[in-house]
């Protein structure tokens, strides 16, 4: 899944999460909250990367990347800009991410990450999220599995379910939904759903 940002300044009503991700390649997200994005870096423009960087380790993105935390098992996400060969150039902005579901013979390797928050959610209270994404078809990840998004009070652990969507392939998918804030989390987290074939 590859996901870029979206800059948004609504909040009329609820609080708003925004991000974008490019197909099964991630770009960045954002989270808003009475009208304030919560989410860090949402847009990963904020990073130490001159170029496109592939198949990072989770310490090697967790150095590069500020406020967002690798902790996925697959351990090579990819950090991309508008030259890359891969997917559609960033939906805005400079940057893309992509993360990865494996397959055989290494499933269980999956890529994850998390966005610091500005603030900690409140449990009970409605959020609003909105992304761009785009599932990057290949012959080694022929899948277009959900990419999933989470909620947790840990960086490193993806927390508690809180929306999932398919992409589309040939261009960015805006996908908008509300949900209710089950914990008070410190982050959101992204992966792909980890029980589908193997997806980026």
């Amino acid at each position: 899944i590859i996901t870029t940002p979206m800059n948004r300044n609504t909040g009329r009503g609820k609080p708003w999460l925004l991000c974008r991700w490019l197909g099964l390649v991630v770009c960045a997200t954002q989270f808003w909250c009475a009208g304030q994005n919560l989410i860090l870096n949402g847009d990963f423009e904020m990073n130490g990367a001159t170029t496109n960087t592939y198949n990072m380790s989770n310490a090697v993105f967790n150095s590069l990347v500020y406020d967002a935390t690798a902790f996925g098992t697959g351990e090579e996400i990819d950090l991309m800009t508008t030259d890359s060969i891969y997917g559609l150039p960033p939906q805005s902005g400079l940057w893309k991410l992509g993360i990865h579901k494996s397959g055989y013979p290494i499933y269980g390797n999956d890529d994850a990450f998390s966005f610091t928050l500005s603030a900690p959610t409140v449990a009970g209270q409605q959020y609003a999220l909105g992304f761009y994404g785009q599932a990057v078809i290949t012959a080694d990840n022929p899948g277009d599995g959900p990419v999933q998004v989470g909620l947790s009070d840990s960086p490193t652990t993806f927390g508690s379910l809180v929306f999932a969507s398919t992409l589309e392939t040939n261009a960015w998918t805006h996908l908008i939904a509300t949900f209710t804030a089950p914990i008070s989390g410190h982050y959101l987290t992204v992966q792909v759903d980890p029980n589908v074939v193997p997806t980026w």
